[in-house]
């Protein structure tokens, strides 16, 4: 799968009464692909990610890739606190089909770089989708 263009961060859509909004997602994925994006980022710092319960993130994530049907490839936020959540994440993302991790650098917890390097190693050797290193 190749990424280039614009690929957006989509927002997660909620109800008034904070409930996901299944379909709102459903539409802003129609009308971002019928705009010719060249494909979808869900669950990063824009979809709210932090709020939401694993499995709110895995049933986003299925929307997306069922919704999307292979159009454009799909970018899933996988980021969490600790490095065993994020390798447990990816696969879990990868199983509901995407096309691509992204993984945020972890937030809250001042770590040194040694420590970074670590982290994204331990994840990057577990990956079973091609990883920048």
């Amino acid at each position: 799968m190749q990424f280039r263009g614009i690929i957006p961060a989509l927002v997660t859509p909620f109800t008034a009464d904070q409930q996901r909004d299944e379909q709102a997602l459903r539409n802003l994925i129609e009308n971002l692909l019928n705009a010719g994006v060249h494909g979808l980022f869900v669950l990063g710092t824009n979809g709210e990610f932090f709020t939401l319960s694993e499995s709110e993130k895995l049933k986003i994530a299925r929307i997306t890739v069922e919704a999307v049907a292979g159009r454009v490839p799909v970018v899933v936020g996988t980021g969490a606190f600790a490095t065993h959540e994020v390798i447990e994440m990816n696969k879990k993302m990868i199983d509901v089909g995407a096309d691509a991790l992204s993984i945020i650098t972890p937030y809250f917890n001042a770590i040194s770089q040694s420590e970074l390097i670590k982290h994204y190693t331990a994840i990057a050797d577990a990956a079973e989708l091609p990883s920048c290193r």
